[in-house]
């Protein structure tokens, strides 16, 4: 049987002292290819990769025709600069109508609250007269309790029948006045929800024409003055400024 060779035999010794010069000699060629390469693009060095932007794309909160658009592709433009306007004469009309029945709301808020003074005015005259009444026949009864036959009876039953009647007249003063509450309530709310719709009516308008949010240069431009326009779809695409990257890999 062969002997196996020493750990440290003359021929290992040779093998790694091979290796080791062949690995030399690869690194020393990568690196004057690298530097070659370098050369010949003017000491510049190349990377792969792309551009990317975090675009603004401006919309209408609703449908209409296109009025107007004031920028065009590849402008740069300053916050705050329009950008495009929506046919405003429908969201005007809307708003228009919305003053109108705020006008006609306060104006029947004012009637009724007229009416519940009334009310209030009447419950007040009802409650005194059967105070009055319940007085009177107070009186008479405890007159005749003291001295019988000192009152006729016609008396007391004619008082007491206008005590009952005074009572229903206050309760009926007392209707009368929760609706006429109920009513000014509901006036009032319509008021609120006129004034509501005006607000709405006049932000939609503002929208209508919106402006760049910052400065920046327009990407693109969708849709052609006189081109009907859907609802929350882009109109107008920026790119603000800050908001370019390159990426590389």
């Amino acid at each position: 049987m062969a002997e196996a060779a020493e750990p440290h035999s003359p021929e290992r010794r040779t093998s790694r002292r091979i290796i080791v010069a062949v690995a030399a000699v690869a690194v020393i060629g990568l690196v004057a290819w690298l530097l070659l390469r370098r050369n010949d693009r003017g000491g510049e060095e190349l990377f792969t990769g792309y551009v990317v932007s975090e675009n603004v794309y401006m919309t209408s909160p609703v449908a209409g025709t296109l009025a107007g658009v004031s920028v065009e592709r590849g402008q740069r433009v300053a916050a705050g600069a329009e950008l495009f306007q929506i046919d405003p004469t429908q969201r005007a009309a809307d708003a228009e109508q919305a003053q109108a029945r705020i006008s006609a709301n306060r104006a029947q808020v004012n009637q009724q609250r007229s009416a519940l003074a009334k009310e209030r005015s009447d419950l007040a005259a009802a409650q005194a007269d059967a105070r009055r009444q319940g007085a009177q026949l107070q009186r008479l009864t405890a007159a005749q309790a003291d001295k019988p036959g000192s009152v006729a009876q016609l008396d007391i039953d004619q008082s007491r029948a206008a005590y009952e009647a005074a009572l229903r007249r206050a309760d009926a003063a007392r209707a009368q006045l929760g609706s006429a509450t109920a009513a000014i309530n509901a006036a009032q709310a319509e008021v609120r929800g006129s004034e509501a719709g005006l607000t709405s009516a006049q932000r939609q308008l503002t929208e209508l024409a919106p402006v760049a949010p910052s400065a920046g240069r327009v990407e693109d431009v969708m849709f052609k003055s006189g081109e009907t326009v859907p609802a929350n779809v882009p109109v107008v695409s920026i790119v603000p400024d800050g908001e370019v990257k390159v990426r590389f890999y």
